[in-house]
């Protein structure tokens, strides 16, 4: 899975929230540590299992990159998965949901 942030971020190993895709069962599609500005074509050549988009709602700039023809027709509507912006923010209780709610989420 590429969770998918605004501005075209995602997030790599040695993060949060590489520790909740991880326990909640599934691969995190980027293997390289901390946040990377992600390459548009590579993600269409080599498309993740499924995107968690992370990020605010809105009309923002930074949401563009999630809108992009290519990268929306690189996987079926199915494996576009969203949850709660708010419980990527902190750890707190609410994390265990969240990893129950990814883990009912995996293919």
């Amino acid at each position: 899975m590429l969770l998918l942030g605004a501005n075209g971020i995602g997030t790599g190993t040695h993060t949060f929230e590489h520790d909740v895709l991880t326990r909640a069962g599934w691969h995190n599609y980027l293997q390289v540590p901390g946040y990377q500005q992600l390459d548009l074509e590579r993600i269409v050549t080599d498309p993740p299992d499924a995107v968690l988009w992370a990020s605010t709602s809105g009309n923002a700039l930074a949401n563009r990159f999630s809108e992009h023809p290519a990268l929306r027709h690189s996987l079926p509507p199915d494996r576009w998965l969203t949850t709660d912006y708010w419980r990527w923010q902190c750890p707190g209780p609410w994390t265990w949901g969240l990893v129950d709610e990814l883990r009912r989420k995996l293919p």
